[in-house]
């Protein structure tokens, strides 16, 4: 399993490390219904409520000089289920703890809130836009993303499917689609969605891993190796598997969809 490995480690040193820049000397403080901001000292900045039943604060955290702030509002449909139904995303002023701008979502946060990889909480930074991911919840969900401009929340940008970006650069977020034949096992086609991050306009790149010669048919078994993929700033990255072993499928995600891609083996 060399490659699996080699592929991991790819992944964790290629990963959107986009959290929003260094913040000022606060420290962010939540409970369920406010956020506390104090100084380095200990003194106490500014509080902000966020009032109602069923609401609570899921996620905080510095962007530049303000702060961002997701809350979810849920409601319980009967004792068994809880139904969250709906998404807060706030920015605050990081000196005064007034609110920027405020947009709401159908659905949930598609993270744990916490942790240092954006991919993790469910949120993060890129070239002046906040991305949101969303889990649409419901029966029918969908991992979802959203993209806001830091200065105004003008909307940006709205994926389905696609979770996370899984790479940006030149001015593009790099999403994973699903694609018709039924991801996620679906060891051929390949659908990328390059968004671009100060417009919105979306470049969709239909791409196919193709057979080896001797080899046989792509495997389809729905485990980790035989779907591994990573990107970095330029290549897109898949692992698939036939009867002669494991393989890596390079493509250039800035290309066309016509690109000859590189064949990698361990």
């Amino acid at each position: 399993m060399r490659l699996r490995f080699l592929l991991l480690f790819m992944a964790m040193n290629s990963a959107v490390a986009a959290a929003g820049g260094a913040g000022p000397l606060t420290t962010l403080q939540s409970t369920t219904h406010e956020v506390i901001s104090t100084s380095a000292s200990g003194r106490l900045e500014w509080k902000h409520a966020f009032p109602g039943t069923g609401v609570r604060v899921v996620s905080t955290g510095h962007i530049g000089p303000e702060v961002l702030v997701l809350t979810e509002l849920s409601r319980q449909a009967s004792i068994q289920d809880l139904e969250v139904r709906r998404l807060g995303v706030t920015l605050l002023s990081g000196k005064t703890g007034q609110a920027l701008w405020h947009h709401d979502l159908q659905g949930k946060l598609d993270g744990s809130g916490e942790g240092t990889l954006p991919e993790e909480r469910g949120w993060g930074v890129i070239d002046g836009t906040v991305w949101i991911a969303r889990n649409s919840a419901g029966e029918m969900w969908t991992n979802d993303n959203f993209g806001f401009r830091i200065h105004g929340g003008t909307p940006v940008w709205e994926t389905s499917g696609t979770g996370p970006p899984r790479a940006e650069a030149l001015g593009e977020a790099l999403f994973r689609a699903p694609t018709k034949a039924g991801m996620p096992n679906d060891p051929v086609n390949v659908k990328l969605l390059a968004v671009n991050t100060t417009t919105g306009t979306t470049r969709t790149l239909n791409l196919k891993i193709a057979e080896r010669s001797g080899c046989g048919p792509l495997d389809d078994l729905l485990i980790l190796e035989n779907f591994l993929e990573v990107a970095s700033a330029r290549f897109f990255d898949a692992q698939r598997h036939d009867r002669c072993g494991y393989f890596v499928t390079r493509f250039d995600w800035h290309g066309s969809e016509q690109q000859t891609a590189i064949i990698r083996v361990p």
